[in-house]
């Protein structure tokens, strides 16, 4: 139904509920509504005036509720989490012995393998070996070089003591984010501290830093010049495999620590481990999976992920993990599963999440005590910023001298002679990986290859029980709520001065999500046929012309903004954005919300083909929309976002998808990828790849056209054609080949003609 009045006439058709929701006459508020007692379907206009205040095709006005349009988004993401804290939090606090405790870590440890993607690798043969040994009396360091799976070498310090009699307690030492990984001074600085007072240190590069970069040119120069870049970078399509970066990352931990436990120097019993900023979250990851670690000092590090989401924040990928909120996985926890062992936590007060630190560090503390063994967990504030400055490396003396060795009061740092960066480097070029070793984004891609199944078409018969199955895998990978009640809207008025006419919408996917839309008129009559258009680009002026068209042709338009697209984009932008390029590409305002979206076990592509479906339920509550003859037209990545809003919704009478990604298989078999993670569904390529999405679609028609590559370049006819022959097999296995096409267009031009082709089969 529609309601042409001034806001305040429109009170009757709502319940009375508060909500955040305000309607406008003559510039003032006139009253709050709820969000979601909007009657179902129903379409309230606001004063005409309002639109003449807008620009032309611009659909949401600069007022409440309405203002908030570019950060919606992230007030969104931010709203999920605090009720699911709570919830784990109560658990906590109902913590009572060490049986209660034993049950929650069971639970908690299972929930954080799975987000790992664990198991890890099978274990192999290290292939150690030294390249160069530094004597320098007391001690001496030796240049090792080690594999923590085939072909994936370790570059890496061991500091050795040569003073008194050995074995030693070994100490693994993890770098944070320095491009000279090991080498960085502050680095170096522990392993030399530790080594003279009487530890065998083993100091390792991390993938993308120090001699371990993995995306080198030709040349063998590095391609992307930050640790956080390459992190991200590699992180990102593992998440498409159910992998995860940190797993490797300890997985090179525990290797490290193979190797302590492999020299003859090392006090296996005794194996400690410590790390700043990147390389303290490796610890505070690594520490609840690896008991050998008796004693554990992360350094500028631990948060609370689940109490900043929705701030625009961001750690690279090997930070974020999946499901973190509704697995209620949290940095307390990960402390506190160290228990019974000794923790100390070295922080600095003025870094920005130091509070969020002491609450989870408050937490963990509160479990230590009820346990019995309040002094074995530790909190050390220090007024330097970020780093191993020497007032954290002291502290670090202390804590392993007191749980190591009985010592007390053992912090003081001994006289440090620091090597030239090139005494420490194993490889000749200065990385390793021109001269040995396999890239791990060439690794992941080797990996894919063997977790893909063979996929055979399936028959006509089977159809319809593999379109239920994969529906089924959807519905969980994507996590989206039950749409339940078909959405709101609020109408906006009309776009003056245009023919056929066109009104501006804006319906409410959620309850505080309004996705901002114009409404194309067909001027058919009752029960048009209807296309939603999307465009993950915002609407363009490419789009308006098209929509247009097709309204002149009969067809019902909704050309629809999907939320953090066009007008509900972020436009708030970091240094990282303004860098632009991949430092934009993956570690970008819009890439933290989507880190985000991943913690939340629902993706911001997942949110986006809701929104979708939530579009398409609106029109079938208009009385001159034909139900049944709603198609979905998505271009650039909502073409994705189509193909899989019909896989969840039969109803939908045809999908076309333009310029859109080919396979996910293809974001991990290129090197450097340019699409950005809102793009991307985690743990997809576990159950299906998106050409097994269009081929459950038959018989109804799905046409994809300029299918695009891993770095958004133009596939060629034969290769797109390829990579669907599984669809098209399927199309034909049910009797609907004609209906299934894949095709490539060069004038843009042509794009109307293709689209209302389309949509004459879809609603004959």
């Amino acid at each position: 139904m529609s309601v042409d009045c001034p806001a305040r006439a429109c009170l009757s058709l709502v319940s009375s509920r508060r909500t955040g929701l305000t309607f406008i006459a003559d510039g003032k508020i006139m009253r709050k509504i709820t969000t979601y007692a909007l009657v179902a379907g129903a379409i309230f206009t606001l004063p005409g005036a309002l639109a003449a205040q807008m620009d032309q095709w611009r659909v949401l006005p600069d007022q409440v509720p309405f203002a908030d349009n570019e950060i919606m988004l992230f007030k969104h993401l931010g709203r999920i989490a605090p009720a699911i804290s709570w919830e784990r939090e109560t658990e906590f606090a109902r913590i009572e012995n060490e049986s209660d405790w034993r049950n929650y870590k069971a639970k908690l440890l299972a929930n954080y393998r799975a987000a790992l993607g664990l198991p890890f690798p099978e274990r192999t043969p290290l292939n150690a070996k030294t390249v160069r040994v530094l004597d320098r009396g007391s001690y001496r360091i030796e240049n090792v070089l080690f594999e923590s799976m085939p072909g994936i070498p370790v570059t890496a310090n061991l500091y050795v003591p040569q003073d008194g009699a050995g074995p030693w307690p070994g100490i693994l030492v993890s770098c944070g984010h320095s491009e000279n990984g090991k080498a960085y001074d502050k680095y170096h600085s522990v392993g030399l501290g530790l080594v003279q007072k009487g530890y065998v240190v083993l100091i390792y590069d991390p993938y993308g830093q120090g001699e371990r970069y993995q995306y080198l040119a030709e040349n063998g120069e590095r391609i992307l010049p930050s640790p956080t870049r390459e992190h991200s970078m590699s992180a990102n399509p593992l998440f498409l495999m159910g992998r995860h970066l940190m797993a490797l990352r300890c997985w090179d931990g525990i290797r490290g620590i193979d190797y302590l436990c492999s020299r003859s120097e090392v006090d296996t019993t005794r194996i400690g481990m410590t790390g700043n900023s990147g390389g303290g979250t490796v610890t505070l990851h690594l520490t609840p999976l690896e008991d050998r670690i008796k004693v554990a000092v992360p350094v500028g590090t631990v948060s609370g992920p689940e109490l900043s989401l929705g701030a625009g924040g961001i750690g690279d990928g090997e930070q974020n993990l999946p499901m973190l909120v509704p697995n209620k996985v949290t940095h307390a926890d990960m402390m506190a599963a160290a228990w019974p062992r000794p923790y100390r936590l070295i922080k600095e007060s003025a870094e920005g999440v130091h509070r969020h630190s002491l609450r989870s560090w408050v937490q963990s503390s509160w479990l230590y005590r009820t346990l019995g063994t309040p002094e074995k967990l530790s909190w050390v504030d220090t007024e330097q910023p970020h780093g191993f400055f020497r007032e954290m490396r002291e502290p670090t003396y202390e804590w392993f001298g007191r749980w190591f060795y009985g010592r007390e009061n053992d912090s003081r740092e001994p006289e440090l002679r620091l090597e030239p960066e090139d005494s420490l480097t194993i490889s000749v070029s200065g990385q390793i990986l021109n001269e040995t070793g396999t890239p791990l984004w060439q690794w992941a891609a080797e990996e894919l290859e063997k977790i893909l199944p063979e996929r055979k078409p399936p028959k006509r018969k089977n159809l319809s029980a593999l379109r239920d199955t994969l529906r089924s895998q959807l519905e969980s990978l994507l996590g989206n709520p039950s749409p339940g009640t078909p959405p709101a809207a609020v109408s906006l008025g009309m776009v003056p001065d245009v023919s056929p006419p066109v009104e501006k919408l804006a319906i409410f996917s959620e309850d505080d999500i309004y996705l901002p839309a114009l409404l194309f008129k067909s001027g058919a009559g009752a029960q048009s046929p209807a296309i939603v258009l999307a465009d993950s680009r915002g609407r363009t002026s490419s789009d308006i012309e098209l929509a247009r068209s097709l309204a002149t042709r009969g067809y019902t338009v909704l050309a629809v903004d999907l939320r953090g697209c066009g007008e509900t984009a972020i436009t708030r932008r970091s240094d990282r954005d303004r860098q632009g390029g991949f430092e934009a590409q993956v570690l970008g305002v819009m890439a933290g919300a989507a880190y985000d979206g991943l913690k939340l076990g629902r993706s911001i592509f997942a949110m986006r083909v809701f929104d979708l479906g939530r579009a398409v339920e609106y029109l079938r509550t208009r009385d001159d929309i034909d139900p049944d003859r709603i198609a979905v037209a998505g271009r650039n990545s909502a073409g994705m976002h189509a193909l899989y809003a019909a896989a969840l919704d039969s109803r939908i009478a045809g999908v076309l998808a333009d310029s859109s990604l080919v396979t996910w298989s293809a974001l991990v078999r290129t090197k450097l990828y340019t699409w950005n993670f809102e793009d991307f569904l985690p743990r997809a390529l576990t159950s299906h790849d998106i050409p097994q999405v269009a081929g459950i679609l038959a018989p109804r028609p799905v046409w994809l056209f300029n299918g695009l590559d891993g770095e958004k370049k133009l596939v060629d006819k034969r290769a797109f054609r390829d990579a669907y022959r599984w669809s098209s097999d399927t199309f034909d296995n049910a009797g609907a080949g004609k209906k299934f096409y894949t095709g490539v267009y060069n004038d843009p031009g042509e794009l109307a003609g293709i689209v209302a082709s389309w949509a004459e089969m879809a609603f004959r």
